[in-house]
């Protein structure tokens, strides 16, 4: 490898020398024509590729834009004419930034842009109505740029599209203005999408794969169109620069662009374009088209870059390089006057193999690195090169950036001169209009065109080619010289030649050939196979348009414009476009490929119909004709109420259904006139509603034919007549019907599909009946009802009169049929005409209720609730509670329908805190049942500590009891109760920094002693399952007196006092033991006492037996002094379980805490010192039992 790299770099210093003496040794040629031919030579430009550029932030750029959104609006709403939003985008650089990017840190650019775009004079189709308004778009995007190779990662666009200022009367139904749609597209590209492949030529073409994640959301009024759904998918999109030349922008640095055209790979529709323009750092001209039917075009007005503090210049040694190789760069850092910039740290990042590394710059300003090229690939593969790299250098702390791109190369040459056949670009001037041509467009042309060629020469060789020729030959054969420079490594030389196409020239192809060294005087060239290039260019003629004419019609008949008889003389197909006008003035277009327009004009008119004729060649030929549209006649069909009738019956003449489908007043479609016949008496018959309107009711008088006539006049005063007759004779009641009405609301119900009317039981309703008759009969018509003639056909109802109503309702669930015949007063009948009704029962109902409140443990709730039916249910409604709505106990129906309680009381208690959902259900007969629940909060009460105490005051080194058995709480957690005894609250036992909450001793009954006089704070607390409460006691210890009359001191006042009080407190006691020894039945001496001067209900000592009662009790002293003080045994476990098992009575969690002093209890006595009297605590699991006389010892 070694070696390997030593003969690499040998290569590349020959390479290097030779770049330099080459074309030194070449002389140099002119750039002009050296031969007369058909072809000017309009000018030459040498240059390199289009490279990468750089931004700064505050960069910016002003376009002009167009907003096409006449699809979007159009498609949702047919007949709206919108045209061209216009206005201007700022784009500007906010941020450059790093960022990671498929797991590699990169410099990003972030952009935003905003705009604004007005059409004024738009009317779309809103509410039915057409509406006169300004449409205003208001855009948004933010995008997010790869620096190294303006690769696209993320664009989002925000559209607010709203229309403003709407007119008189439309303001009156829409408001003044609508927002018509708000939308917001994110795009998300996995690659960074590569729209560029830097460097760039004209002919280059590149794919680009990546995943497009698009995300759309916002609101359209009124459904104007639909929204795209959400998508992700991989694709590979191809691009292809098709052209260079003036994009024709406001911006004038722009004159020489570089066409990029995005088209699917697959299909080759084309997406997009853009025009790059190298001085103004972006594009000249972007093309977008989005989804829901908007075209957007931004043209370059104005480009206003920041100062640049510093210009960083990436100069690689060779723009080209093999893969894997050392290649050098050198980091130049110049100031704003050009000054070189010494000591500057830069970081430099060839970011695609992840090198990234800071260097400083030499007081020329400069740094050299060396970097190996790799292997990677981009993501825009392309069959010129292997790969193409950005390379960058970065300032962090001022956020400025170089950067150039490195093309890896398997195939480097030292020269190699190609003519570029497929970079040339072509300029149509035709009738004073110029297009750019390019391989999307198609390059064609026809006599009389001028055309101007664009015709690159490239070295894709690493070293400067010298000074050569490039022969051009023009179509007639013809051929001339321009003189090519030396060019640089992946330098270009481009020749503008003009030609303009003879009138004679034949339809068909043209070559342009052209050779760069002819003379093959370039001795280096490292493959003369690609000197020479070709450019065929079509010759055509336009197409003919030929369009039939048109025989005038009726409006609404279909017309056939027929233009297929269009022809293209060069032999190619055609399309025809047409543009028509419509009613309101406005032109619709439509592209048809058969050349055959139908459509049909709505009123009549003349209308100019313009066809456009385009070959394959896209050349144009234009006719146009006229379309005549003739009135249509209005059309009547008269109505009758009745096709016969009896004398002095009045009958209905409607004109109802007329219609004139060409007017332009449909308010008022036509004017109308009706033409009764003459009556007996010679006069016309009189129209109650009169002559001129939509109907007319007449009485006939005369037994026979009647007929009446109708005249109709449109808009367009052409004329209809229609006539109807009828027969006038005697008839009997008929068109029985039955409807039903609610009572209480007065609504007629509505019978299902199967003509059945669906009732609750009970219902209040009435039964209405209608016939027709003559009026005479109307007003004695009789009424015969069977309500019910299936389940009680006993039940008739009569009445009498011109309609029928009767008050029913049915209390049982099911079917009924009801039944009715109406009668005139000559016994016609108008038949049985029956009526079907199915009662549904209602279900039982309960009332709304407030949740119940919280209860404590063992507390009974009174709890109800109310509930209802209908009226004949409520008897045999039953009620229930079901208290477990999880198990179903009588295992029938479901868990939840149990009846643990009857009624719509519950009386219940809980005994345990929590929560109990209980099941209220009502049933009716006809088993339909309703239910609520109901939650049940039960609270836990917190327990209410006390402490008894057998002596109030021992004295130092007397055993007493203490007992918690006058603590409180509910029944359920009585006997559950945990007592524990902090005996000293001074000493802070357990090391916890509380010396309140030491647990001393455990249990409801102790039997301590203290050997020191003095108060003790005592504190009992007592625990049930949720919570603690504790009781607090101050013992006063007495000084052991050693004697009864010792400890007053002699024969001293006070003792004789306390001498006094003892004998009356021995006489007490002595009354207190004889009652004991009366009473005593096998109780504690707890169970008599009343604890702290509180009278409350005793219970009987519940504690387990005490950790403490291991042994027999005895006194035993523990020092008082911190030297001999006995310290809790630290456990760092629980100790092992002997083998005989738990001691009697106990828990594996009092093994846990007290295991290891209950061993300590049951080995052998050590020698001890003698400690200083302290307190002595013995428990025992019951309390001792004491005869009257020891009654008298404990007692106080």
């Amino acid at each position: 490898m070694g070696d390997h790299i030593r003969r690499l770099s040998y290569c590349l210093v020959l390479l290097m020398l030779m770049s330099v003496l080459v074309p030194v040794m070449m002389p140099a040629n002119s750039s002009e024509l050296t031969e007369e031919s058909s072809m000017q030579l309009v000018s030459s430009r040498s240059s390199t590729l289009i490279d990468v550029v750089d931004w700064r932030i505050g960069d910016e750029w002003v376009y002009d834009a167009e907003f096409d959104v006449e699809d979007l609006i159009a498609g949702g709403a047919p007949g709206s004419q919108v045209g061209v939003l216009t206005g201007q985008l700022t784009r500007e650089v906010v941020d450059i930034r790093t960022d990671t990017i498929d797991n590699v840190s990169t410099i990003v650019y972030d952009l935003e842009s905003s705009g604004t775009f007005n059409y004024n004079g738009a009317t779309i189709v809103a509410s039915g109505f057409n509406v006169g308004g300004d449409l205003e778009v208001d855009l948004e995007m933010e995008e997010v740029i790869r620096a190294s190779d303006l690769s696209q990662i993320t664009y989002n666009m925000n559209l607010d599209v709203d229309f403003n200022n709407i007119g008189f009367p439309a303001s009156l139904v829409v408001g003044s203005s609508l927002d018509l749609a708000t939308l917001s597209i994110d795009t998300d590209y996995a690659p960074p999408k590569e729209i560029y492949d830097f460097p760039m030529n004209v002919g280059e073409t590149w794919d680009t794969e990546t995943t497009t994640s698009v995300s759309w959301s916002g609101e359209v009024y009124d459904n104007l169109f639909d929204l795209p759904e959400d998508s992700s998918e991989s694709s590979t999109e191809s691009f292809g620069i098709v052209g260079s030349g003036n994009p024709g922008v406001s911006y004038s640095g722009c004159s020489n662009s570089y066409n990029v055209t995005a088209y699917n790979a697959t299909s080759g529709a084309i997406n997009g374009y853009r025009w790059w323009c190298d001085s103004a750092r972006n594009d000249a001209w972007w093309h977008q088209s989005i989804d829901v039917g908007a075209d957007i075009d931004f043209r370059l007005n104005q480009y206003n870059p920041v100062a640049r503090v510093h210009e960083i210049d990436v100069e690689l040694a060779f723009p080209a390089w093999p893969l894997d190789a050392d290649l050098g760069v050198w980091i130049n850092v110049t100031n704003s006057n050009g000054q070189p910039v010494a000591n500057q740290d830069v970081e430099f990042r060839y970011e695609v193999d992840e090198d990234i590394r800071t260097v400083t710059t030499a007081a020329n300003g400069s740094a050299y690195v060396e970097f190996d090229t790799g292997h990677s690939l981009d993501a825009s593969p392309t069959s010129d090169d292997y790969a193409s790299h950005g390379v960058i250098a970065w300032i962090p702390s001022t956020e400025e950036i170089g950067v150039t791109t490195i093309t890896l190369d398997e195939n480097l040459v030292e020269i190699d001169l190609v003519a570029v056949s497929s970079g040339v670009s072509v300029t149509r001037m035709r009738d004073g209009v110029s297009q750019q041509l390019n391989a999307i467009t198609g390059f064609n042309s026809i006599p009389g065109d001028q055309l101007t060629f664009s015709v690159p020469v490239q070295n894709q060789g690493i070293l400067s080619s010298p000074a050569t020729t490039l022969e051009i030959q023009a179509p007639d054969g013809s051929t001339s010289q321009v003189s090519v420079p030396s060019l640089g490594a992946l330098g270009v030389f481009t020749a503008d030649v003009s030609w303009t196409v003879p009138a004679n020239q034949n339809i068909g192809d043209v070559l342009i050939q052209f050779v760069v060294d002819p003379a093959q005087s370039v001795t280096a060239d490292a493959d003369r196979s690609n000197n020479q290039g070709t450019f065929s260019m079509f010759v055509g003629r336009l197409p003919t348009a030929s369009i039939d004419p048109v025989i005038p019609k009726l409006t609404f008949d279909n017309v056939v414009v027929d233009a297929s008889m269009s022809t293209d003389p060069d032999g190619g197909t055609v399309i025809c476009l047409f543009d028509y006008e419509l009613e309101n003035g406005t032109v619709e277009s439509i592209v048809s490929t058969n050349c055959i327009l139908e459509n049909h004009w709505e009123n009549d008119g003349e209308y100019l119909v313009n066809l456009s004729v385009v070959d394959d060649e896209d050349d144009v030929d234009r006719s146009s004709v006229l379309v005549v549209i003739n009135n249509r006649a209005p059309v009547v069909n008269l109505a009758v109420s009745s096709s016969s009738v009896k004398v002095g019956e009045s009958v209905t003449f409607n004109a109802q259904d007329r219609s004139d489908i060409d007017t332009t007043t449909p308010e008022a479609p036509i004017d109308m006139l009706w033409m009764p016949p003459d009556a007996p008496n010679g006069q016309p018959y009189d129209c109650t509603q009169g002559l001129i309107t939509q109907a007319c009711t007449v009485t006939p008088e005369v037994e026979g034919t009647f007929t009446m006539s109708f005249r109709a006049v449109d808009d367009d005063f052409a004329v209809t007549t229609e006539s109807i007759s009828i027969t006038v004779t005697n008839i009997a009641p008929y068109n029985g019907s039955i409807q039903l009405r609610d009572v209480e609301t007065g609504a007629i119900l509505e019978s299902n599909n199967m003509q059945v009317w669906h009732v609750n039981e009970d219902q209040p309703l009435e039964l209405l009946g209608f016939v027709e008759d003559s009026p005479n009969d109307m007003p004695s018509i009789r009424w015969e009802w069977q309500p019910d003639s299936q389940v009680d056909p006993s039940w008739f109802e009569t009445t009498t009169g011109p309609t029928s109503v009767v008050p029913v309702s049915w209390a049982e669930n099911g079917p009924h049929v009801i039944v009715m015949q109406a009668f005139d007063d000559d016994g016609e009948t108008s038949g049985t005409v029956s009526g079907w009704v199915m009662v549904h029962n209602i279900a039982p109902t309960i009332s709304t209720f407030d949740e119940p409140l919280p209860l404590w443990e063992d507390a009974r709730t009174l709890f109800t609730l109310e509930y209802s039916d209908s009226a004949s249910d409520m008897d045999s409604l039953v009620a229930c509670w079901d208290l477990d709505p999880f198990i179903n106990l009588d295992q029938e129906g479901s868990s939840d329908d149990d009846c643990d309680i009857t009624g719509s009381t519950i009386n219940h208690k809980w005994s345990e805190a929590g929560t109990y959902p209980a099941i209220f259900h009502v049933t009716d007969d006809d088993g339909e049942r309703t239910s609520q629940m109901v939650n049940f909060t039960v609270r836990n009460r917190a327990p209410v500590a006390d402490i008894w105490v057998s002596k109030l005051a021992p004295k130092a080194g007397e055993m007493f009891g203490l007992s918690g058995n006058l603590s409180t709480d509910t029944p359920s957690d009585q006997e559950n109760l945990v007592y524990r005894w902090d005996l000293d609250t001074s000493v802070d036992s357990d090391g916890d920094t509380d010396p309140t909450n030491d647990i001393d001793e455990i249990g409801m009954e102790i039997w301590v002693e203290f050997d020191k006089p003095g108060e003790r704070g005592i504190r009992l607390m007592v625990s049930d399952e949720v919570e603690t409460s504790t009781k607090d006691y101050t013992v006063a210890v007495l000084e052991d007196d050693s004697g009864f009359f010792s400890f007053g001191g002699g024969g001293s006042f006070v003792t004789t006092i306390v001498i006094i009080m003892m004998l009356i407190l021995a006489g007490l006691l002595g009354i207190l033991a004889w009652t004991s020894l009366r009473g005593r039945s096998g109780g504690e001496v707890w169970d008599d006492v009343a604890g702290m001067g509180f009278t409350m209900e005793q219970e009987a000592p519940m504690a387990a037996p005490p950790s403490a009662m291991f042994a027999e009790p005895v006194a035993q002293s523990v020092a008082a002094t911190p030297a001999t003080t006995v310290e809790p045994v630290a456990s760092s476990g629980s100790p092992p379980v002997p083998a005989e098992g738990l001691p009697p009575g106990w828990s594996m969690e009092q093994w846990d805490h007290y295991g290891a002093q209950w061993l300590a209890q049951q080995a052998p006595p050590q020698p001890q010192p003698t400690p200083a009297p302290t307190p002595t605590v013995t428990e025992t699991t019951a309390l001792p039992s004491f005869t009257a006389e020891d009654d008298l010892d404990l007692d106080f």
